[in-house]
C-alpha cells in the first residue's frame, strides 16, 4: 500500500503511476487490500483486484467450489463480489434402492440386506434388485418385458434337515434348537459336577437339549472331584486317579521314590 516509485523524472511523458496488487497465491488474481502505487507492474502483482482468498489459487472468481458426495453433493461460485463463499453439503436421508447415494456415504444403494428363515434355513439377500414383469403388446405388436429397480430383493430361506440333537442349532428350522420329539433320537447324559469332562455312571437321563452339568461322557469314579477321571495320570497319593479300580497301580510310588 505503498507509492514504490516517482515517475516526475525525464521520462514522465513515458511513465504513469498506476495501483497494482499483490498475487500471493500467484492464480492471475490480485488482493484488493494489498497494492502498491508503481510506474510499472512489480513481479507478484497484477492489474486487478478481485481475489476473494490470495493464500489458495483454487479460490477465485471464476472458480467452483464442490463439496458433498452422492445425494448431497453441491457446488458454489468460489468468489462472489470479492467475498469467499463456503460450499455446503446437502442433507442426507435414508438410503433406498434407487441407483443413488441418499445417505451420502460415497456407497450407493447400501440398503441393509434383507433376511428369510430361522435355524440352519436363515440365508440373507441384497434388499435392492429388480422387478420385471411381461406387458401385453399393443396394437399387434409382441409383448415386453419391463424391469424396474427398488427394493425388490429376493430371500429364499435354506431347507430344512432332521432335527439333530445336543448340537445347539435348529436343523429343522422350526425355531428352537434341540427340540426334536422323537425319543429314539435322544441323548444319554451322565451327572457331571465336578465340570472336568466326565460323568458320572449313575443318575443318567435321556432328553435332546443337553442338561446343564452333565457329559455325554460316562466313567467318573469320583464326581466331586477333577483331579479324578478316566485318562487322569496316576500319582502316589492314596487315589484311584484314572479311576481304573486300582490305586496307585503301575508302581507309580516306586518311581517316586526313586525319583
Amino acid at each position: 500500500m505503498t507509492n514504490n516509485l516517482d515517475c516526475n523524472d525525464s521520462n514522465a511523458s513515458v511513465w504513469q503511476v498506476s495501483r497494482f496488487y499483490r498475487d500471493a497465491d500467484g492464480d492471475g488474481y490480485g488482493a484488493p487490500n494489498n497494492w502498491i502505487d508503481s510506474c510499472g507492474r512489480p513481479a507478484g502483482y497484477v492489474t486487478n483486484a478481485t481475489d476473494c482468498n490470495d493464500s489458495n489459487a483454487a479460490v477465485k472468481p471464476g472458480a467452483i467450489k464442490q463439496c458433498g458426495v452422492g445425494a448431497c453433493a453441491a457446488s458454489v461460485q468460489a468468489c462472489v463480489n470479492g467475498v469467499e463463499r463456503t460450499c455446503t453439503p446437502g442433507t442426507p436421508s435414508p438410503e433406498v434402492c434407487d441407483r443413488e447415494d441418499n445417505d451420502c456415504n460415497g456407497k450407493v444403494d447400501d440398503v441393509p440386506p434383507i433376511t428369510c428363515g430361522q435355524g440352519v434355513c436363515m440365508r440373507s439377500a441384497p434388499a435392492c434388485g429388480e422387478l420385471c414383469e411381461t406387458v401385453e403388446g399393443q396394437d399387434g405388436k409382441p409383448p415386453k418385458v419391463v424391469c424396474e429397480w427398488g427394493n425388490y430383493g429376493r430371500c429364499t430361506p435354506g431347507t430344512p434337515s432332521k432335527e439333530l440333537c445336543a448340537n445347539g442349532l435348529d436343523d429343522d428350522c422350526n425355531g428352537s434348537a434341540d427340540d426334536a420329539s422323537d425319543e429314539a433320537d435322544w441323548i444319554t447324559f451322565y451327572p457331571d459336577r465336578d465340570h472336568d469332562g466326565v460323568g458320572a455312571s449313575w443318575g443318567a437321563e435321556l432328553a435332546c437339549r443337553q442338561p446343564p452339568n452333565t457329559s455325554r461322557v460316562s466313567g467318573d469314579c469320583d464326581d466331586t472331584r477333577s483331579d479324578m477321571k478316566p485318562g487322569a495320570a496316576e500319582l502316589c497319593d492314596g487315589i484311584d486317579n484314572n479311576c481304573s479300580g486300582d490305586v496307585d497301580e503301575s508302581s507309580v510310588c516306586e518311581q517316586s521314590v526313586c525319583q
